[in-house]
């Protein structure tokens, strides 16, 4: 799959999850995780590659993508002041996506 492809379809489902979980907030909320998304083209790319050739696997990949989940966590809290559970759903969430999207 095309890394376009893939950042297209993960920005439009990180937009229904957003959604679901924000109210007023969303569309702040929303253009911070395309930047995330935007600025994780490169490693996204390498990771996809890595897992198809078999020197990553869908464990590493988990971890890697993981190691991330904080940094999601603090942009939505800071971003739309949310509590903690929304902002871990949506970081928690994002995360799945990737991996549903490039594994």
């Amino acid at each position: 799959m095309e890394v376009e492809n893939v950042v297209k379809e993960l920005k439009e489902d990180a937009l229904n999850l957003v959604n679901s979980l924000f109210g007023d907030t969303k569309e702040e909320v929303t253009k911070e995780v395309n930047k995330l998304i935007d600025d994780s083209k490169s490693k996204l790319k390498e990771w996809s590659i890595d897992l198809i050739k078999g020197s990553l696997t869908k464990d590493q990949l988990v971890y890697l993508l993981n190691s991330r989940k904080d940094s999601l966590i603090l942009l939505s809290l800071k971003i739309a002041g949310v509590n903690e559970i929304k902002a871990n759903k949506l970081a928690t969430g994002v995360i799945d996506l990737i991996i549903e999207k490039i594994s």
